[in-house]
């Protein structure tokens, strides 16, 4: 590790560890950190910071109670934002978040009081999870991007919250739950032929060959009642482009995504633990994946026939069975979260 001006940093200069927590003023951040661990400025007093462009995870509840720091620019290529990144600080008036940044986590921005200006780049954001804005008093109006899919209860006592524009055409949630509390002149301005899709609670597994040798373009993002990917779940459907798998999905059976050859896009949550045997074999247009650091098992040809991937970023805990990555791309490696780009929970 390396220590500048009271800021710890790991020995390449990529992950930004620990700043000392009574560091006062304004920061930059120099350019080539990559990660911003969790809590690392948890209670500090900064005002300002400036994050480089090379920036691409914050952790949770990184500068969770900086009570004194009033604004944030979050840089495009930023791609996760941890829960709580922002939580209690009470001076923040606002923020920008942009395009590469896919999901608002829970409480991210909870109990900024003063948090008046929000800016969502449009395209991007596809979700805002639960109480994201929670109890943000001087929040007047804010713009949902056409991107958005998805929300949970993200505004709930936000008391001078007065206007939303919502751009998107469908988004799965409940209206009445979103706002749910204090917002007495609330009014929302909604795009033409506008739904708001109620989460089906029913299904908990995805039943062998559900989704099996369909060709129709589909992208899909999985709720947490989904629990179990059967074995074959979507054996050879070439019209799947993405698939994101949520944290209450253990493990990913046995040639579930088998020979999905569009599948070019996927997100797999904190909290699953185990891909099985030959589970993404044959999607040749998967060219790079990030696995948590849950999980703990790689099976037999997990990724093997995947031609076109050129990097795999795990953690060193994680078991490789034999064969896991056999046929990939000639330029392919693997990174790992400790070295690169990981940012503790």
């Amino acid at each position: 590790m390396q220590k500048i001006n009271d800021i710890t940093f790991s020995d390449d200069l990529r992950i930004l560890i620990k700043c000392h927590s009574e560091k006062k003023g304004s920061i930059i951040i120099p350019e080539g950190v990559m990660g911003i661990r969790g809590e690392a400025f948890f209670g500090c007093s900064i005002e300002s910071i400036t994050l480089p462009s090379t920036i691409q995870r914050i952790g949770n509840k990184a500068f969770a109670h900086c009570e004194n720091l009033k604004s944030i620019e979050l840089p495009e290529g930023l791609q996760y934002l941890g829960e709580k990144a922002f939580e209690h600080c009470t001076s923040l008036s606002s923020v920008i978040v942009p395009s590469s940044l896919e999901e608002l986590q829970n409480g991210v921005f909870a109990y900024c009081w003063a948090l008046k200006k929000v800016k969502i780049s449009d395209p991007g954001l596809k979700s805002i999870g639960y109480r994201s804005f929670y109890n943000c008093w001087s929040m007047e109006e804010i713009v949902i991007p056409s991107s958005v899919t998805a929300m949970g209860i993200a505004f709930r006592d936000c008391w001078e919250l007065k206007k939303v524009v919502i751009k998107s055409k469908k988004i799965q949630g409940n209206e009445d739950i979103i706002f749910k509390g204090s917002c007495p002149n609330l009014k929302i301005e909604k795009a033409p032929d506008f739904q708001w899709i109620r989460k089906k609670r029913g299904l908990k597994v995805i039943k062998k060959n559900k989704f099996a040798k369909t060709d129709g373009e589909l992208k899909l993002w999985l709720p947490e009642h989904i629990v179990r990917i059967d074995e074959l779940a979507f054996y050879k459907n070439i019209g799947l482009i993405e698939i994101s798998i949520p944290c209450t999905v253990k493990k990913i059976s046995p040639f579930a995504f088998d020979g999905c050859t569009s599948l070019s896009i996927l997100t797999i949550k904190e909290g699953v633990e185990k891909i099985e045997k030959f589970a993404f074999h044959g999607c040749t247009k998967l060219t790079s994946v990030v696995l948590p650091s849950s999980i703990k098992e790689i099976g037999i040809a997990a990724f093997a026939g995947c031609s076109s991937l050129t990097n795999v970023t795990l953690s060193k805990d994680t078991h490789v069975e034999e064969n896991a990555f056999e046929g990939t791309s000639q330029e392919f490696h693997v990174s790992f979260l400790e070295d690169a780009i990981n940012v503790k929970n």
